[in-house]
């Protein structure tokens, strides 16, 4: 029998998730949602995820190349902020992708809707954050 894509519907803190994946080995679009779910559970609890060891080194280097010695880069882009309060996220869609996967993360920051694209990557069994975008411009490429 020939793979198929299939629609997976799961439900993640705070809202639901859709899920479309063709069915391959090795494909592990939970070990991805888990990682959002670390990221942005821990803004829910006002708390900030460890970012350096969320990135890939790549998009460390770019972020570094992009910051101001001091301040960084002045915000998270992760979250689009510098503070968070009454956050609330979803991931509106996860899909597979060559090496990877692409998810949009919808979120609510002090009442502001923001939207974001994770590009993450799989490398040695575990997921990182490999771009982020948000208004069409990417981190990565630093544009």
């Amino acid at each position: 029998m020939r793979n198929v894509e299939m629609l997976l519907l799961a439900l993640v803190s705070g809202g639901s998730l859709a899920v479309a994946a063709a069915a391959q080995p090795g494909s592990d679009l939970a070990g991805a949602q888990a990682l959002i779910g670390r990221i942005y559970t821990a803004y829910v609890h006002d708390d900030v995820p460890d970012l350096d060891r969320l990135y890939t080194p790549e998009l460390r280097r770019s972020i570094r190349r992009q910051s101001d010695g001091d301040l960084g880069l002045g915000y998270d882009p992760l979250c689009s902020c510098q503070d968070t309060g009454d956050f609330t996220y979803r991931i509106a869609s996860l899909v597979e992708r060559k090496g990877g996967a692409a998810a949009q993360v919808d979120f609510d920051n002090f009442g502001e809707h923001h939207s974001v694209t994770l590009l993450l990557v799989r490398r040695g069994g575990r997921w990182f954050v490999g771009d982020i975008i948000e208004d069409g411009a990417s981190l990565l490429k630093g544009e």
